[in-house]
């Protein structure tokens, strides 16, 4: 017979599966069972060959008229990696769960052309702390992968 340990299992990687969602359907809560809640993203098949490597596949990005994604994390992970595809700087900022800024990256779009392919770019936060993200640039931009 074993006996219970005090240790907790260790968390595995997660990847949000952005493929279960239906073109122009709003993001919200359709990740909430992985702790993860979306404000201001619509999921989309972006038909701008510039936003995708091979084929067109779905991803997040934000609605109309907004230049940014809100992520609220109800459980902390220690590692939140974020793939991202635009032409100007993409802005990561990471809260605590009082809203104080963690960590702050970005992109750097300046060395690529719009007629290149936008590129796929990952940005990290690596805190056992972070409560939420914001993700924000000045142009339009893809989130085309999330894992914790």
């Amino acid at each position: 017979m074993s006996q219970p340990t005090s240790q907790s299992a260790p968390l595995q990687r997660c990847s949000l599966p952005f493929h279960r969602l239906t073109p122009f359907e709003s993001v919200r809560e359709q990740f909430a069972e992985r702790g993860v809640i979306f404000e201001g993203a619509i999921a989309l098949t972006p038909s701008n060959p510039s936003f995708y490597s091979q084929v067109p596949r779905i991803v997040l990005m934000p609605i109309a008229q907004r230049h940014a994604i809100t992520i609220t994390l109800k459980d902390q992970r220690p590692r939140i990696s974020l793939k991202v595809r635009g032409y100007k700087d993409i802005r990561l900022t990471a809260l605590d769960n009082s809203g104080h800024c963690l960590a702050h990256c970005k992109t750097f779009r300046y060395r690529y052309a719009e007629h290149d392919k936008a590129p796929l770019e990952e940005l990290t936060v690596e805190s056992r702390r972070t409560g939420g993200l914001i993700l924000e640039s000045s142009a339009p931009f893809v989130l085309e992968s999330f894992s914790f």
